[in-house]
């Protein structure tokens, strides 16, 4: 039998982060610890589908109804870290507990030697998540970002139009505003402050009153309010989700 060496090599050349090389090899890496945590078994199954680990970019969510469970999981990356030269930090890793017995004080888990601290509020793709019996989300920060950014335009475009003034609102505040809120269920307590901070950039581009209407601008600007413009978002949301051929995210939409 022929024996097979692979022959090492020298890199001449550093790859800049954002190169299309990088994405392609860091799912190499990725796709080998997700495949060993599945096979695992450990985590939370919705049916039969295993959503224990929900990654996206380098964001990595373990998901476990169990602490014993978790520990293990982390044991996991970490071994699958170690042999593939991959180091998880500590600082930046948080512990966070949702349902009935949030409240209840769970001892610290480790990765490798180093501890991992518990959180109350976690921040995950522009979302803030609080710790709670249900997913709640703290709208708070998704609108200090939206007056913060309408404030910045306003102030460096004193000289223009109110038409150039609300396409740049639309073009950066927006997004900001409405940033992943179709996959979360808003409460109508959370969905007047958005309504409220919404109508306050129309009126302040406009010079209006506090106490003058909104809805007549918006309507000839071609805009929704906010409730309905939430809801399209949403109903755009799910319908895509449909359209997929994933049978784990069906599930979801479907329970």
């Amino acid at each position: 039998m022929e024996e097979l060496f692979v022959r090492g090599f020298c890199c001449e050349k550093w790859y800049q982060t954002g190169r299309y090389i990088i994405p392609v090899l860091f799912n190499m890496y990725f796709d080998t610890l997700l495949c060993e945590l599945r096979r695992n078994g450990e985590g939370c199954y919705l049916g039969r589908h295993y959503v224990g680990c929900i990654a996206y970019a380098d964001d990595l969510i373990l998901l476990s109804a169990s602490l014993c469970n978790l520990q293990s999981m982390l044991d996991v990356c970490h071994s699958v870290g170690s042999s593939l030269d991959i180091a998880f930090n500590s600082s930046k890793s948080y512990l966070f507990k949702m349902g009935p017995g949030f409240a209840e004080y769970l001892s610290r888990l480790n990765i490798g030697c180093d501890d991992i601290q518990w959180t109350d509020r976690l921040k995950y793709l522009g979302i803030t998540v609080c710790s709670g019996k249900k997913c709640e989300i703290d709208i708070s920060v998704s609108l200090r970002k939206a007056y913060s950014a309408a404030n910045s335009i306003l102030s460096k475009t004193k000289y223009v139009s109110e038409i150039v003034w609300l396409n740049l609102t639309e073009s950066y505040v927006f997004p900001i505003l409405f940033c992943a809120l179709e996959a979360v269920t808003l409460s109508l307590s959370q969905q007047r402050q958005f309504a409220i901070c919404l109508n306050n950039l129309y009126r302040r581009v406009f010079s209006m009153h506090k106490w003058e209407y909104v809805k007549p601008v918006q309507y000839f600007c071609g805009k929704l309010d906010f409730v309905n413009e939430y809801n399209l978002h949403r109903l755009r949301f799910f319908s895509g989700i449909r359209a997929m051929h994933n049978d784990a995210l069906l599930d979801c939409v479907n329970n």
